[in-house]
């Protein structure tokens, strides 16, 4: 395999998508305002994600996580995507016999990213809002506006498809395969690893959001409502 993960480089990738949220540049500041213990839970998943145990995150505040999230959302729609589109455009740029593959890997990209960032609105539209909703009442010890939401967390979580993690895993498999015939290509070389850490990535997402972000605020919700 190509994709070479160190612990620096994985420390950067959970680091980036709190860069604009805070001024300090000294990396133990930026560690400090996320919460080092969770930072440390978080490179320990991102090093090796078979280990991930909800159990190790679900301690952590509810807001911490959620804005782990949002911020995993900015990420993607900022860099992350348009990363993984710009190398798949360069494919064929030096080695011409890659254009079938090229074209394959943009119509399933294209088709991908629609879909995600359908998915990211549905998030940041309704349930975001509704968990934020929550903790403003657990604030404010007021169940005015929690009573009144449609949304069901339950529910939510039931109808949380997650086919978007597996065709993306799907897409890694594939890749593997083809990763000694195009062995010598740097192209292929530098898309693969755009696209194993982005899988990488959005499989970690999904697990802390369905087991321990909607788990965390369906607890609150129930205390809340029957407070």
């Amino acid at each position: 395999m190509y994709l070479d993960i160190n612990s620096d480089l994985l420390g950067r990738q959970i680091e980036s998508r709190f860069a604009g949220i805070y001024k300090e540049s000294n990396d133990s500041l930026l560690k400090a305002s996320i919460d080092e213990d969770f930072y440390l839970d978080l490179l320990c998943v991102f090093n090796d994600p078979e280990r991930f145990e909800a159990s190790d995150f679900i301690n952590y505040s509810l807001t911490s996580i959620l804005l782990y999230l949002k911020k995993t959302h900015d990420l993607y729609t900022s860099k992350s995507l348009h990363e993984v589109e710009s190398a798949i455009a360069d494919l064929s740029k030096k080695d011409s016999h890659l254009l079938k593959l090229q074209l394959s890997l943009q119509r399933f990209f294209s088709n991908f990213q629609m879909e995600l960032e359908a998915h990211i609105k549905v998030e940041e539209d309704k349930l975001f809002p509704y968990i934020e909703t929550l903790l403003f009442a657990k604030d404010q010890n007021s169940l005015s506006n929690v009573s009144n939401q449609e949304l069901s967390l339950k529910g939510f979580l039931e109808h949380h498809n997650d086919h978007l993690e597996k065709d993306l895993n799907n897409l890694v498999n594939s890749l593997k395969e083809l990763s000694k015939k195009y062995k010598d290509s740097f192209a292929f070389r530098m898309l693969v690893n755009k696209i194993f850490m982005f899988e990488l990535d959005l499989r970690i997402h999904g697990k802390i959001e369905e087991e321990v972000l909607i788990p965390k605020a369906i607890l609150l919700e129930e205390k809340l409502l029957n407070h």
